[in-house]
């Protein structure tokens, strides 16, 4: 199995706060991979410096496809294939749940075939999206915002899709529904690089994981090694 992405002694400062100091990781071909770690840890700095979305890597490469993308622009590094669903799912609120879809589209143009094909398997996904189309994304409870905010990234068809903290503040049936959804895309054939302080649910769909602590990997195994190592347990897992 080939990897889509690797990162490489990647050094991230925020100003003079150094946010990660050396990290290397990679996701495979058709692979979940899981980042887990408090609050303040670095998964989040992590996900924004491969989409570019921060400018502070000091040192290190992060290559997409075999390509070098750090220091390019985030709608260039959209463009080759990479889909940030963000923390706090930041949808358009006064947009319908259409236009918010059609808007994870705007670097398609002229491809309206493979747009409504990718729209159609958004509604499979979430049928609640379908049932509220014409609705404003504000008036939709925090579960169908966040189902609108992985919808959205769908629809740039992307090669690898990250994920941010898409269990935060959700009711858990509602979360059971999202991550089954996620296991249905990674199972349709999209990589996914997950950050998220549930680890009961990221272990379960996920392949691999690494643990990030103040900056730095201290662990990295299988998913199922993770969720059966005892610090884990008892140190996110809530498990004594």
């Amino acid at each position: 199995m080939s990897n889509i992405l690797e990162i490489e002694n990647l050094h991230f400062q925020y100003g003079e706060i150094v946010a990660l100091r050396g990290i290397s990781l990679n996701v495979g071909e058709g692979e979940v991979v899981t980042l887990l770690g408090g609050n303040g840890a670095g998964k989040t700095t992590t996900l924004t410096a491969i989409s570019g979305l921060i400018n502070g890597i000091t040192q290190g490469e992060i290559r997409f496809m075999g390509e070098k993308i750090n220091g390019k622009a985030p709608h260039k590094i959209a463009a080759l294939g990479i889909a940030h669903s963000l923390e706090g799912r930041h949808i358009f609120s006064q947009l319908t749940v259409m236009e918010n879809l059609m808007m994870g589209a705007y670097l398609r143009k002229g491809d309206n075939a493979g747009i409504a094909k990718d729209l159609e398997y958004v509604f499979h996904l979430f049928p609640r999206l379908k049932e509220r189309e014409k609705q404003q994304g504000g008036t939709l409870s925090g579960g169908e915002q966040q189902m609108l905010a992985v919808g959205r990234a769908l629809m740039q068809a992307p090669k690898l899709l990250m994920l941010d903290e898409p269990s935060l503040g959700i009711a858990p049936i509602i979360v059971e529904d999202i991550f089954r959804a996620l296991h249905q895309i990674n199972q349709d054939g999209l990589p996914l690089l997950l950050v998220e302080q549930n680890c009961n649910v990221a272990l379960d769909i996920a392949h691999r994981g690494y643990v990030i602590e103040t900056g730095e990997i201290i662990l990295s195994d299988t998913a199922q090694a993770l969720a059966e190592n005892e610090l884990i347990q008892k140190s996110y897992m809530g498990m004594e």
